[in-house]
């Protein structure tokens, strides 16, 4: 009999490598594959781990219950442990009464017979529900005896456990067929079976009538090959006993829970090197008398009374740590106070080195706590220096708002400047100025170096006298537009000045994308064929061009929808015929351009929403960190920026909240910002964790917020008590089942949810 688990691996290996002459191996050698597996069951996955492991798993096995049992909590532990050893021991009986049978198989191995193809086979099938699937493959030689040719033996998967009989049956009868196809194809096959269900089976394949389950009617799909070949013999149970006891050898169904490593607390640890400063150490040492997680197992190991329950916790006689063993290592227990300063050790000393996933697997090497990835993910995440350093690549804050459609032209208008152009007359900038309602466009011509006052003078001459003063301004804060002068001329007018937050073009763009399309005219038409600096003797034809085009958001282009007519150009052959009611059909367009534009908006904030994530909800006197723009890239920038430099700035707080995307902020002289930011250039200072309740260990679940399915599981989004949103995580549904049974179910029945067994598969 195997002393240890590695010798129990490499018996059933080589056992199982003779098992076609061992009659119902796999029924035989179940008791052992069971203790093999749950002597793996915390093994490490990796060699040589694992082989080390399995060296020090040894048999029999059995824990000590407590001495103590004056309190229920104790008798209770007492009475657990006795029925562990009890069928613990039972199963050690099963393992050695069958590790005795396989060895006396394979000495007294059956004579097997060789096939001949020539002949007819007999092949006997059975399915058990109690362990799994049998067959026996004999064939008549050529001294009339009916002898064996092979033997097959499968135990059921958890989802072959819940078939019925007849489903049981046929499932044998096709995995028999698909393991012997080699021996019996194009040969004569007699299917000896206790169960008169597999006559009906192929009964309904002769009458081309397949019903019943989807998995009976594939099976009868398949038997259909077979239909010429195979004829079917019933046989009395009784009778039926080669493959029934294939299928049927009588097996333990409970699941026995079995301390499989040896008692090591009284041995003195040798863990690795730690990372930690002997200050440290030493604190830990003063804390663990009195920590609420570790105390009561420090003090039954210092008075020598920790039963085998506790063999995998044991003290360091020189420094009085108390350390964890687990996967052939010994990790140092931390106490609940000294956890921050051990994850600093883990994760600030090391220069930050990655995120919450590397800190963790640094620190799960040397020491152990409860809730280890949960307090390392939240201490990481609300590190101010991986807050400024680390890359987000999550989407940018803030879903669309458009700026509300006018329902008249020049009522809301657009500015921006082209510049850059090259000079022509003294001319090398543009102001363009569209019109929101119809996209009307007009390009002022102008110079880099003008003043407010010469640009307002500019506008008032050629766009005032046609359109007027608008209700409002749409700019990007361009000096010149915030100026007194430009204020002064919308405060007499009665106008808005509505300036956008710095670096985000979206709020102004109706002039970003005329100017795209603008410059991509001129470039067309001028680059490569003629001289650039005449750009200014084809502006008029490329203005003529835009204005001209039907626009997607109205429908209309914008010269229809203002003057009710198409204009005559060169290409036009024919009169335009005048409209005979101008007034009413051209109230008809607006109306009609208004609910086009509104749908085009719609549309765009479905689209632009998409692709962003909907704002936190941040308040005054909220911190909050501004991101910088790379090295030459459009954005913030900090003096002196490096690539190796803070990827954020900060944290400013909240001094006003303009609107929802909008918000001013406090900051420093040094800094030559602009207050106002848009919050897409925001990123929320998270809040300090406030860590677990003061004498526990546990983290407290406040409420359920969602639901999703993971595979045939269903999993649930819970916020912790005391833990902002940033925090909530997805938690499987036995996990809550075992802490807030009450709460899950009141949730599931505010939403219909199924209550017991796994989901359906999805189809």
């Amino acid at each position: 009999m195997p002393k240890n688990l590695k010798e129990l691996e490499a018996g059933l290996g080589i056992m199982g490598y003779y098992r076609e002459f061992v009659d119902h191996f796999s029924a035989v050698a179940d008791p052992l594959n069971r203790l093999k597996a749950q002597g793996f069951r915390r093994a490490p996955i990796k060699n040589p781990a694992r082989d080390s492991y399995a060296a020090k798993i040894t048999f029999p096995y059995s824990a000590e219950p407590p001495a103590d049992t004056s309190t229920p909590s104790l008798r209770r532990e007492a009475e657990r442990i006795r029925r562990q050893n009890d069928n613990a021991g039972q199963l050690w009986e099963e393992c050695q009464v069958a590790w005795e049978k396989l060895k006396t198989a394979l000495v007294n191995a059956v004579e097997l017979a060789h096939p001949g193809f020539d002949k007819p086979f007999k092949l006997h099938v059975d399915g058990s529900k109690e362990r799994g699937f049998g067959a026996a493959l004999h064939q008549t030689q050529e001294d009339g005896k009916l002898r064996p040719i092979l033997f097959l033996s499968k135990s059921l998967s958890p989802a072959e456990q819940n078939y019925g009989a007849t489903e049981l049956e046929t499932a044998a009868l096709v995995w028999a067929l698909q393991k012997l196809e080699h021996y019996l194809d194009h040969a004569q096959i007699v299917v000896v079976s206790d169960h008169t269900a597999i006559r009906d089976t192929f009964a309904s394949i002769r009458n081309g009538k397949p019903k019943g389950k989807y998995r009976l009617v594939n099976w009868r799909l398949y038997l259909e090959r077979w239909r010429r070949n195979i004829k079917i013999k019933y046989r009395e149970g009784r009778a039926h006993v080669n493959a029934d006891a294939l299928s049927r050898l009588p097996t333990v169904h409970d699941v026995v829970e079995v301390m499989l490593t040896e008692s090591i607390s009284a041995a003195t640890p040798q863990p690795k090197t730690t990372p930690l400063a002997d200050d440290l150490l030493t604190r830990i040492a003063q804390a663990l008398p009195a920590d609420p997680t570790f105390r009561k197992i420090y003090a039954r190991l210092r008075q020598n009374e920790a039963p085998d329950i506790l063999h995998h916790f044991a003290i360091q006689r020189d420094s009085k740590l108390l350390y964890f063993y687990d996967a052939d290592n010994w990790r140092l227990c931390v106490p609940e106070k000294m956890i921050d300063e051990v994850i600093r050790v883990g994760h600030d000393d090391r220069s930050h080195a990655g995120g919450a996933l590397r800190t963790y697997g640094f620190l799960r090497d040397y020491v152990f706590f409860h809730n280890m990835r949960r307090r390392v993910a939240a201490y990481v995440s609300a590190c101010p220096e991986c807050q400024k350093s680390l890359p987000r690549r999550s989407l940018p804050y803030g879903n669309m708002q458009p700026v509300p459609m006018p329902k008249c032209p020049f009522a809301t208008v657009c500015l921006d400047f082209v510049t850059g152009l090259p000079e022509h007359d003294g001319v090398d900038c543009l102001l363009v100025v569209v019109d929101k309602f119809s996209r009307l466009v007009r390009c002022l011509e102008g110079r880099t170096d003008w003043s407010a006052e010469q640009w307002a003078t500019k506008y008032i001459r050629q766009v005032y006298p046609e359109w007027g003063m608008p209700h409002q301004f749409i700019h990007d804060a361009d000096p010149k537009f915030v100026s007194h002068l430009w204020q002064a001329l919308c405060d007499a007018s009665n106008t808005t000045n509505r300036p956008t937050t710095a670096y985000h073009q979206q709020a102004n763009g109706l002039s970003e994308r005329t100017i795209q399309t603008l410059v991509l005219c001129l470039r067309s038409v001028i680059g490569g064929r003629y001289d650039t600096s005449q750009w200014r003797n084809y502006l008029p034809h490329v203005l003529f061009s835009l204005n001209t085009s039907i626009q997607s958001a109205t429908g209309l282009s914008p010269f229809e929808l203002l003057y009710g007519r198409k204009p005559r150009h060169f290409l036009q052959l024919s009169a335009t015929a005048e409209d005979e009611d101008f007034g009413s059909s051209q109230k008809a367009r607006f109306a009609d351009a208004w609910d086009a534009a509104q749908l085009a908006v719609a549309r765009t904030k479905i689209y632009y929403d998409a692709k962003h994530r909907t704002p936190p909800a941040l308040d005054v006197g909220d911190l909050v960190y501004v991101k910088l723009a790379k090295p030459g890239a459009d954005g913030y920038h900090l003096n002196h920026q490096t690539k190796l430099s803070h990827r954020r700035a900060g944290p400013f707080p909240i001094t006003k909240r303009i609107s929802a995307l909008r918000l001013e902020l406090g900051l420093p002289s040094y800094l030559n910002w602009r207050p106002e930011f848009s919050i897409e250039h925001l990123e929320p200072v998270p809040a300090l964790p406030p860590g677990p309740l003061k004498g526990t260990d546990k983290y407290i679940i406040e409420k359920i917020i969602a639901h999703r399915r993971v595979g045939r599981k269903r999993q649930y989004l819970v916020k912790w008590l005391d833990y902002d949103e940033t925090y909530d995580s997805w938690e499987p549904e036995d996990i809550l089942q075992e802490d807030v049974p009450k709460l899950l179910d009141l949730y599931k029945q505010q939403h219909n949810l199924v209550s017991r067994g796994r989901l359906p598969r999805s189809r």
